[in-house]
């Protein structure tokens, strides 16, 4: 099933982990069509750092997910075009 048949014209927001961004697993996907959402309890290394600058430069947009606001995402906002906040 693609995923235009799931959301139709919208973008599908698809969470990943650090691992599977750092080894570009997303890149299969059309960058047109999703939005690739990092999660909230991965750790901000220099690998994915480095992931998320490329994914970028392919052309796919990026979202944190459950953003908390700690200055450790600081590095990855130049890159993130959607912050996500949970409010409870």
């Amino acid at each position: 099933m693609g995923v235009e048949q799931v959301t139709g014209n919208l973008p599908a927001y698809i969470n990943f982990h650090a691992e599977t961004l750092i080894r570009h697993f997303p890149s299969f996907l059309d960058a047109k069509k999703v939005v690739l959402e990092i999660l909230e309890d991965v750790d901000v290394t220099t690998e994915l750092v480095n992931a998320v600058k490329s994914l970028k430069q392919k052309g796919y947009k990026l979202a944190l997910d459950d953003h908390d606001f700690d200055a450790k995402w600081d590095v990855l906002l130049p890159y993130v075009d959607i912050i996500k906040v949970d409010v409870l």
